[in-house]
């Protein structure tokens, strides 16, 4: 099994399936995950108003991806395909916690 030290990080579309599928994988795991490449500046900057609004997952509020569902269920909304982004590593800054 990994450290729960050890960050772990999704990736996806930035759009209601993506907030589903990082659910998914967060449930199974049973541990917080970080979204990488997944934020709602990046919607804003890169993204588009989609022609038909679809609901983002439901996600309590210690979630990693709680953020971004509660924009995606507002008006105006855009969303953004992962193919869409060069990839990138994530920065990983260590938590104080995971350091004592």
């Amino acid at each position: 099994m990994v450290s729960e030290c050890t960050p772990i990080f999704h990736w996806s579309d930035i759009d209601p399936d993506g907030t589903w599928i990082f659910r998914m994988i967060e449930r199974a795991i049973g541990r917080p995950i970080r979204p990488h490449l997944m934020s709602i500046e990046i919607a804003k900057r890169s993204g588009q108003v989609p022609p038909k609004k679809a609901a983002p997952a439901r996600c309590p509020s210690d979630s990693g991806i709680a953020a971004l569902a509660a924009y995606l269920a507002g008006e105006g909304a855009k969303i953004l395909e992962q193919e869409e982004l060069d990839p990138a590593l994530p920065q990983v800054t260590a938590r104080r916690s995971a350091l004592v």
